[in-house]
């Protein structure tokens, strides 16, 4: 290692030092880190004798031409932080390989600990990142953020896979307002949320004789919440109150699309995950303490409970049940609108007509560690027979693919390749192949039908297909069990 730091702009420059047993000759040579700057030079030193400095501040150095004789570098010389001369500049050897050091601690008696590794890793200097400027009401934040990184303007990167698999999917919502006086009171919107690009847009409703024009209220853009984080799909549900442009509003209702898209995905939108829901309202009606269960019975004495007395009851109690669960859980119960008598609901929760616990409700639901799945198991024959006719909807709708893939085959192949290209991983998965089948390609086929279809085509170990396997796929040429004949029940 030759160190110039102490020197104004000099740098730590590493270099290999070999030494030949044969002739006692030394080589050095430079380790040109990739993009230094510097020209990879064969060797700093060739291959000779070097003689000790006599004078270490000379520039010249080993390179005098004095006649007699001179004391050069020997093997026994070489340790683990001694620090050579040669041509003028300072050497500090810092590491070695293992023969190296085997063979100075045989021949040379070097010990373990005088052949220790010397780290001469220099410290990174933390460089300070300038603040990010706030935006200054151009364009979208995105762009503007590109902007100050970049001096090439570029657009901004979209999630193409994210848009191929949601198509055009849409959340919609009614709001009111809360922030402002009685007039804004009374006007109400529609938030509209688009899944392929987390943006959002508002239009107001008309209300007659009321003075409200109503039109576009927020065009479809990318929001921040009161929060400064960016809106998603989750952060809207019936009873949340989101702050958009300094604005407050609530969510009073959705509708029953959204309500259904949400349910379908549970894992993204925990306010319609059922078993999320069914586990904390069965440990607040086994917890004596929160006084659910004695409040129920009450409610039971004047009549059924719909979704207005339920939602009425949590919220007296102080429960953290918001609408958009009670709801859920309602639309699941599925007893004409309201919790059906007290007895089904006991059977419903799996609860014993005595059973209670002390506890406060959360300690009753930390206790369970596994999810609770409400759903009722099947026998083996009801399983089979499901079974049998899910393979069957799988093979009717197939059987429909193939007759209109045998008619346009070009057209066919032209859709699957380009949906091939704009994913990121160059693959086809289930949603984008319903999505080429129902909006691309037109064909009139059952939604259950399709359905089962992508299940049977796309396998668990086998969600994502190149576009040349799925040609081999659908043209039963591929080595994968689960061809399209073998689907449709086609016999080879």
């Amino acid at each position: 290692m030759w160190d110039e730091v102490h020197n104004t702009g000099g740098e730590r420059r590493f270099f290999n030092l070999y030494y030949f047993l044969s002739d006692d000759c030394m080589e050095v040579i430079e380790i040109v880190p990739p993009n230094s700057g510097r020209d990879p030079f064969p060797s700093f030193v060739r291959r000779r004798k070097c003689p000790k400095d006599p004078n270490p501040s000379s520039i010249t150095g080993s390179l005098c031409f004095q006649r007699g004789e001179q004391e050069y570098w020997k093997v026994s010389d070489l340790c683990i932080g001694t620090e050579l001369v040669i041509c003028g500049k300072r050497f500090k050897l810092y590491d070695c390989d293992t023969f190296t050091m085997e063979y100075l601690k045989e021949n040379c008696g070097r010990t373990a600990a005088e052949l220790q590794p010397i780290d001469v890793s220099v410290p990174k200097k933390e460089v300070p990142k300038p603040p990010v400027p706030p935006h200054n009401g151009f364009g979208d934040e995105e762009d503007s953020l590109r902007s100050w990184k970049q001096l090439a303007l570029k657009c901004p990167v979209k999630d193409v896979r994210k848009f191929t698999e949601s198509g055009n999917e849409m959340l919609k919502f009614s709001l009111v307002l809360l922030s402002g006086g009685q007039i804004d009171a009374m006007r109400r919107f529609v938030l509209t949320f688009y899944i392929s690009d987390d943006t959002v847009s508002i239009f107001e409703t008309v209300a007659r004789n009321s003075g409200i024009l109503g039109g576009r209220f927020l065009q479809r853009q990318k929001v921040k919440l009161g929060t400064g984080e960016y809106a998603t799909a989750a952060s809207f549900y019936v009873g949340a109150t989101v702050e958009i442009g300094h604005r407050k509003f609530r969510v009073t209702s959705t509708d029953e699309r959204s309500l259904a898209y949400m349910e379908h995905n549970s894992s993204t939108f925990h306010k319609s995950n059922i078993n999320m829901i069914m586990m904390r309202f069965k440990s607040m009606f086994l917890s004596t303490p929160s006084g659910l269960r004695q409040e129920l019975l009450k409610a039971y004495e004047e009549g059924p409970i719909d979704y207005t007395r339920l939602l009425k009851i949590v919220d007296d109690l102080g429960l953290p049940l918001v609408e958009q669960e009670v709801l859920t859980m309602m639309r699941y119960l599925n007893k004409g609108g309201t919790l059906g008598t007290y007895e089904e609901l006991l059977a419903v929760l799996a609860v014993g007509e005595g059973e209670a616990r002390d506890e406060a409700w959360e300690d009753v639901h930390a206790e369970w560690q596994q999810d609770v799945n409400f759903e009722r198991s099947l026998t083996t024959d009801e399983q089979h027979r499901l079974n049998e006719l899910h393979d069957g909807r799988a093979a009717q709708g197939m059987l429909r693919i193939l007759q209109e893939y045998n008619k346009r085959r070009s057209l066919f192949q032209q859709e699957l390749r380009i949906i091939c290209d704009y994913a990121p991983d160059g693959c086809i998965g289930p949603k984008e192949f319903a999505n080429a089948v129902t909006n691309k390609l037109k064909i009139d086929i059952d939604t259950k039908q399709l359905d089962q279809l992508c299940e049977k085509l796309f396998p668990p170990a086998l969600r994502r297909v190149p576009y040349r396997e799925m040609i081999r796929l659908i043209d039963d040429t591929s080595n994968y069990s689960h061809s399209t004949k073998t689907i449709a029940r086609i016999r080879r």
